[in-house]
């Protein structure tokens, strides 16, 4: 006779069993947030003495993406049609994807470059038989009401940190460190090279006209790109970076990514997000997440942030692509691993993401700690008070007028009216 099993083997076999199924799970992918940079562009503008300012030479116009740049656009749309290939429908719903840029002409052709790579139209949806294109809705606000991608509209108190950021020891040194280096290229290239970020935009000048075949002054040798790189690299750290100065530049867009992955248990919003940004977004998210380091993202980089499941375990992966010919980089978040559980993920961002209406409080300078005092009012309570001064002081002249006066009278001699 077989011996029946003990409850605690019963139970033994059970945890292994179910150790065993979940391990066999296959991950379920359930959602993606993409951010990238847009492609390659001409200078967005060149320096005073720059030899290649003919017109002839970027006939895209300055600042624009070039032929270059949308085909990396459109490769990247394509690699993300292969990765998401058991994620995406072969063919386009807006229930299935959004789609926002800035409102700049190359991040919002980027994305449309990206789109044509990624929804190619099939028989279904072909509209055109001599284009195989179809539209693609990219949502965008214009940049300086846009506090979520272009991060341009105004917060006062972001503005008086970064500010007071070159006003401390460190970048005081930094300022004293390079200042042959920015006396050197503000002489020979007639531009106003007096901090990182100056100096970051004459370097990326260079790299652009480098990277097109053209030739560089000779000037150039002396300092590009081994003495301008290192500090052109750094500049893109600047805007994020403190904690404070993270959280009110990245802490809306910190805060899109959380109620994305957040919501999409829920099925009421699209299972991809893509954002057409910018070399500074990427560098700004990357920071916030203290991932980054010091580098300018390429064009086309692109940041991944996938939701996944294995069973009831869910987790979020981190990557990032910042070449055209390799696999994308597993990035850890800080206090996590790869496969972040979803619980520490929720943490990791709490501290990192501001909803809008708490990014538009603490974005107000307070007045004794208490009222909103932003650039107007402060005009206007200066205004007030230099009013009022000056009224006290009008009062003040009175009074020792009026009073000198009634001495001056009181002096003088009362005429006897008998003489």
């Amino acid at each position: 006779m077989i011996p029946r099993p003990s409850s605690v083997t019963l139970l033994l076999l059970i945890l292994y069993s179910l150790i065993i199924n979940h391990s066999k799970c296959e991950d379920e992918l359930l959602s993606v947030v993409v951010i990238y940079r847009h492609g390659d562009r001409a200078p967005i503008r060149l320096y005073p003495t720059d030899p290649h300012n003919n017109p002839s030479i970027w006939p895209m116009g300055f600042g624009q993406l070039t032929k270059i740049g949308k085909m990396q656009q459109y490769d990247l749309g394509i690699w993300l049609k292969d990765r998401y290939k058991n994620f995406l429908p072969k063919e386009f719903s807006a229930k299935d994807i959004y789609v926002r840029s800035t409102d700049v002409d190359r991040t919002l052709m980027s994305a449309e470059c990206t789109l044509a790579g990624l929804y190619p139209p099939d028989n279904n949806q072909e509209w055109n038989t001599n284009l195989r294109w179809q539209p693609i809705p990219v949502h965008t606000v214009p940049e300086t009401l846009d506090h979520l991608l272009a991060m341009k509209k105004p917060c006062e108190k972001y503005e008086r940190l970064y500010r007071a950021l070159y006003n401390t020891q460190e970048f005081i040194d930094i300022q004293n460190k390079n200042h042959e280096l920015y006396k050197y290229v503000t002489l020979n290239s007639g531009a106003d090279v007096y901090n990182l970020e100056t100096l970051q935009s004459i370097y990326n000048i260079l790299f652009i006209e480098e990277l097109n075949n053209l030739t560089l002054p000779e000037w150039t040798k002396k300092v590009y790109p081994d003495k301008m790189k290192p500090w052109g690299d750094m500049s893109f750290a600047l805007y994020t970076y403190t904690p404070e100065l993270a959280l009110l530049r990245t802490g809306p867009l910190m805060n899109e990514i959380y109620l994305t992955i957040q919501n999409i248990s829920y099925d009421v919003i699209p299972k991809m997000h893509m954002y057409s940004a910018h070399d500074t977004t990427i560098a700004d998210v990357l920071n916030t997440l203290n991932m980054f380091e010091y580098h300018s993202p390429p064009y086309s980089a692109t940041l991944l942030f996938e939701l996944r499941a294995r069973g009831l375990y869910q987790y979020v992966n981190v990557l990032y692509k910042n070449s055209t010919t390799t696999a994308p980089q597993k990035m850890i978040l800080k206090g996590c691993k790869f496969d972040c559980p979803l619980d520490k993920f929720f943490v990791i961002f709490d501290k990192i993401r501001l909803p809008y209406n708490e990014w538009k409080s603490a974005c107000d300078i307070k007045f004794l700690g208490m009222v909103p005092f932003g650039t107007l009012q402060t005009n206007v309570f200066l205004g007030c008070m230099g009013l009022l001064f000056i009224l006290i002081c009008s009062f003040i002249v009175s009074l020792i007028w009026s009073k000198r006066r009634r001495e001056n009278i009181n002096y003088l001699r009362i005429p006897n009216q008998e003489e």
